[in-house]
């Protein structure tokens, strides 16, 4: 990284799988990042992110948080993205949430004209719908189909076979 940086003048963005505020400084004191794109998940939750953030301030790095990983963890990112001073863009697969993702939480984190709506409720701004998710327990071990990505939603994936590629 340290050689592509020098040889390159294009700004680089990384830290989805960055897991502490420890590598996260690595990153920024070597000046390795123009963004970061930690998760909040992955980081330690909303406090760990929120001393990345201030850090990654110190060192004029823009924040792009990672955000693959569902509605909940979608509305809590967006909390933090509307109170950081160094936010930069936000992931989001919002659009592309299959419709039993939106009822998760009644819909409310929408996109209009592609910027996210900050919910107003308290905690993380929305609610969880209770009945949709005990509908959606999984009972026993979930079947794991050893062709689609474990990243995907289950039954989502259209992968390309050789035989497919033209």
């Amino acid at each position: 990284l340290k050689k592509y940086r020098k040889n390159t003048n294009l700004k680089i963005a990384l830290g989805e799988r960055i897991i502490n505020k420890h590598q996260a400084l690595i990153f920024l004191k070597e000046e390795l990042v123009d963004y970061l794109q930690i998760d909040l998940y992955r980081i330690g939750g909303i406090t760990e992110a929120k001393k990345v953030v201030g850090v990654a301030e110190i060192f004029d790095v823009q924040m792009a948080f990672h955000n693959a990983q569902g509605p909940i963890l979608n509305a809590a990112t967006l909390q933090l993205d509307a109170s950081i001073p160094n936010l930069y863009i936000q992931e989001s697969f919002y659009d592309w949430f299959p419709k039993w993702k939106r009822e998760l939480i009644f819909d409310g984190t929408p996109i209009k004209d592609g910027y996210a709506i900050v919910p107003n409720k308290p905690g993380i701004g929305v609610d969880v719908n209770e009945k949709l998710v005990e509908e959606l327990k999984v009972k026993g071990e979930e079947y794991f189909n050893p062709n689609e990505p474990v990243w995907v939603v289950k039954g989502t994936w259209r992968g390309f076979s050789k035989d497919s590629i033209t």
